[in-house]
């Protein structure tokens, strides 16, 4: 497999993983907000 290609192939994953970071991030504030749990509340933002 020559560079270019894995470059290609390559393109889109940081943009995918940053998306994914937000999205759980989200999930564990508003998990952390309703389950009344500090630790969840604290482990969302030290994750973004």
């Amino acid at each position: 497999m020559k560079a270019e290609d894995i470059l290609k192939r390559a393109g889109g994953m940081p943009g995918k993983s940053l998306l994914l970071n937000l999205v759980l991030t989200v999930f564990k504030l508003v998990a952390g907000f309703y389950g009344n749990s500090t630790a969840l509340l604290a482990d969302a933002v030290r994750s973004f």
